[in-house]
């Protein structure tokens, strides 16, 4: 009966912290730019996470749809991140976001790939068809440049 017990005490946990897991797949943050938005992108990457970070941002699309530029940034990612799925299948799946994002109206930008990360992006056929800044930053700069203005 104990063992029973035990187990069941470590399911909720497990279930507890795939809760917790799942809430940090990847934030939507407002900019001082306004109507745009940070997306960053952080550590291991899973098919659930992916779908995680799509529902994340379409929701936010959906209670602000007033967006009309989106910095999804790859900083916090590194080649290593991809050992958990199949790299055409998140590739993929980044080209029917950014397409999605398109047809919604809204302005993708991709910032903080790194070589390595662009270099297995490549390999699975990935075609940017967004723009791509070295950083955050130099995206934001951009944005200004464009004519976005501060938020109010």
């Amino acid at each position: 009966m104990d063992l029973q017990h035990e187990n069941s005490q470590l399911k909720a946990k497990i279930a507890e912290y795939e809760l917790i897991l799942s809430s940090m797949s990847a934030p939507v943050i407002e900019s001082f730019l306004g109507n745009v938005v940070l997306v960053p992108l952080t550590g291991i990457l899973t098919l659930e996470r992916i779908n995680n970070i799509d529902q994340a941002i379409f929701d936010y699309v959906a209670e602000k749809p007033l967006s009309e530029c989106m910095v999804i940034d790859f900083t916090g990612i590194d080649v290593s991140d991809f050992n958990y799925i199949d790299l055409h299948l998140l590739t993929e799946r980044f080209e029917k976001l950014n397409k999605t994002l398109a047809i919604m109206g809204i302005r993708v930008l991709h910032s903080g790939m790194n070589p390595d990360v662009v270099r297995h992006f490549i390999t699975t056929g990935y075609s940017l068809k967004s723009e791509s800044f070295p950083s955050f930053r130099t995206a934001l700069q951009q944005l200004v440049r464009d004519g976005y203005e501060k938020a109010k």
